[in-house]
């Protein structure tokens, strides 16, 4: 893991509140370690033999939220990453039950920006949004192909918030959501 992502990793770690936006993927905290190693296999920058432990660490990542005392997690995805297919219909199946796993849980919210929505506050672009409670700090990460940015300065971290509250509002319902999920785990069945 570069050094960037080692730091991402640390910051996650010690967040009180985490909010995502993603528009065709599962972001890396929520895979299972199966969709891990299907995106992490088509990488350019991901060398094969860091390919097992990288999807391992995603794994435990996702874990924690299922932990007491877990950070708060809200979770924009554009459709997309919901309807496409990594890996054969039982990795698929399974990242998606993880998904409807983590909706259930009252720290978590998980909201969908339907295709047909059109243009959006976040549309070309993916981010988190961490709030370290005890720095009392939010941070913006925007991670790139083989690099990274925290952003730290307040005109930086407000235009994200701003950014994903019209993300949230563009979104269908939480419970919605939950049933795109269910619609689509019953489609691989």
């Amino acid at each position: 893991m570069p050094d960037w992502a080692k730091k991402y990793v640390n910051l996650e770690a010690c967040a009180s509140e985490i909010k995502l936006f993603y528009g065709d993927t599962i972001p890396g905290v929520l895979q299972t370690r199966d969709y891990a190693r299907e995106l992490l296999s088509a990488s350019v920058v991901v060398p094969a033999m860091d390919v097992d432990a990288m999807a391992e660490s995603r794994e435990r990542r996702a874990a924690r939220f299922f932990e007491p005392r877990s950070p708060l997690l809200w979770v924009v995805l554009g459709e997309e990453a919901i309807l496409r297919q990594v890996g054969d219909r039982d990795i698929r199946r399974a990242q998606l039950e993880q998904l409807r796993s983590l909706a259930e849980l009252d720290h978590v919210t998980i909201q969908v920006i339907p295709l047909a929505s059109g243009a959006h506050a976040g549309l070309g672009i993916a981010f988190t949004l961490l709030h370290l409670e005890q720095a009392n700090s939010d941070i913006a990460y925007i991670e790139s192909l083989t690099s990274s940015d925290y952003l730290s300065r307040p005109q930086h971290t407000r235009a994200y918030s701003l950014v994903f509250d019209r993300l949230r509002v563009a979104a269908i319902s939480d419970r919605e959501t939950l049933s795109l999920i269910n619609q689509e785990i019953e489609a691989l069945d």
